[in-house]
């Protein structure tokens, strides 16, 4: 009982293992499209560590970067990563609005006991804030990958051991 149910395993993933590869060779380009946009600003990586910088021009047949005057195509099978600068504005805003207020709370106290309104610099500070905050999350922004080589979510081998069979399954977070 217990050799058919490793029979039957070993059948079930020697059909399917070649249909999941299949599928994943055939993905570059469809996840690119998918991520990014042509006119992109994006950096590819190349198996042999190469990077080059520039502007998707295309992706069907390849990847097309165009970098000042010239233009190159990568072939998918050469190509190992893709990224993108990401501007972020919302977490650089909400950190900046709540330093403003972290400090202007304070001030607006201290102003309202001397006697004077402390709403103008409370306002001055929260907008101060909020205006340094988003002005240094745009200038500073981040890479996101959009593609990678190789990243599939899940494998699952089998190994002949003494006495029966090994599976094994394994997750990449």
């Amino acid at each position: 009982m217990q050799v058919r149910a490793v029979l039957m395993t070993a059948v079930i993933m020697a059909v399917g293992a070649p249909a999941a590869g299949a599928q994943d060779s055939a993905e570059p380009q469809r996840v690119i499209l998918k991520r990014v946009n042509l006119g992109d600003r994006i950096t590819v990586r190349l198996q042999d560590g190469a990077e080059m910088r520039g502007w998707l021009v295309d992706a069907k047949d390849g990847v097309t970067l165009r970098h000042e005057t010239d233009q190159r195509t990568f072939r998918f099978s050469d190509i190992d990563a893709i990224s993108r600068r990401k501007n972020g504005m919302i977490l650089g805003p909400v950190i900046g609005t709540a330093a403003g207020l972290a400090v202007g709370l304070p001030v607006r106290r201290r102003f309202n006991n001397e006697g004077e309104d402390g709403d103008k610099p409370f306002k001055v500070l929260v907008v101060s804030g909020l205006a340094i905050g988003t002005l240094l999350d745009a200038l500073i922004g981040s890479e996101q990958t959009v593609y990678r080589r190789g990243s599939s979510p899940a494998t699952f081998s089998l190994t002949p051991a003494p006495g029966g069979v090994t599976a094994r399954w394994q997750k990449a977070w």
